[in-house]
């Protein structure tokens, strides 16, 4: 495995870690490696956003949250449902309230926890409950930012199974 290759292909910020973090989490090959640094990288638009931005314009709003808008279950989304995404579009605190609501730990729409724990990160690690594990099982605070070293646990358990598949296959 050749990380000296992304020297310069990814942020310093980013590959100054990479030695402690690729030993730490066990990425000991370069499967497992691209399969990291491309996630990252997807998730993070080429490492450059590091929270979820959530502004959507009402025909992409529709388009990417369909599920939430369409209370009826019909597969489409109706006049009134339409109104809907038209108060929500453009506002993307509205939205992350609306859209994270009651999932992964978090309250109600009202409570304001799809904002706060709406993806960020190179991961994008989003929804209460995995901030928690977070914060449980590294010496961080959510809110306090992220280095490339907190992401990588939570996203390595969450894709344990997929991980060994893969790179035993």
């Amino acid at each position: 495995m050749n990380v000296e290759k992304l020297k310069g292909q990814i942020p310093d910020l980013v590959y100054d870690q990479l030695p402690e973090v690729l030993s730490k989490y066990k990425i000991d090959s370069t499967l497992r490696l691209c399969h990291f640094i491309s996630q990252c990288y997807h998730e993070s638009m080429g490492f450059r956003v590091v929270y979820e931005n959530l502004n959507y314009k009402p025909a992409r709003l529709a388009e990417i949250f369909k599920i939430d808008f369409d209370t009826n279950h019909d597969g489409k989304l109706s006049t009134e449902e339409l109104r809907k995404v038209n108060l929500y579009a453009n506002n993307p605190e509205k939205i992350a309230n609306f859209v994270y609501a009651n999932q992964g730990g978090n309250g109600p729409e009202s409570s304001g926890d799809g904002w706060k724990y709406r993806g960020r990160g190179y991961i994008q690690t989003t929804l209460k409950e995995n901030c928690h594990h977070l914060e449980l099982i590294l010496p961080i605070k959510f809110e306090q930012g992220h280095k490339l070293d907190s992401l990588i646990h939570l996203y390595y358990k969450q894709n344990q199974s997929y991980q060994n598949h893969v790179c035993q296959n």
